[in-house]
């Protein structure tokens, strides 16, 4: 009878770590724009604007689903090149800050 209970237990704090541990993984992979890195990739997921600058990164194609990538970050760490759709992009990080981004793969 104890090897049943402690088979039941083991089970079931493998089941909250297994758990826990996705949540995890799905909630580091949403960044802000800003914290990517070189190279990475990502999609977009909500862009939080006042309206006049909305309406320039929509004109841009800053929506939700497109596809980025950061091709280059200053030396000082506040600007980044960016490419979108079929162009590059140099942004400031504050703008970056608001855009809220998924990590590919």
């Amino acid at each position: 009878m104890a090897p049943l209970i402690f088979l039941f237990f083991i089970k079931q704090i493998y089941a909250f770590l297994h758990i826990d541990f996705f949540w995890q993984v799905k909630y580091f992979m949403i960044k802000k724009m800003s914290e990517l890195k070189v190279g990475q990739s990502a999609t977009i997921l909500n862009c939080n604007f006042n309206v006049r600058l909305k309406r320039r990164m929509l004109e841009f194609g800053f929506l939700s689903g497109q596809n980025v990538k950061v091709l280059a970050i200053s030396p000082l760490k506040n600007s980044f090149l960016v490419a979108i759709n079929s162009y590059s992009l140099a942004l400031r990080k504050d703008i970056l800050q608001n855009i809220e981004v998924q990590i590919n793969g």
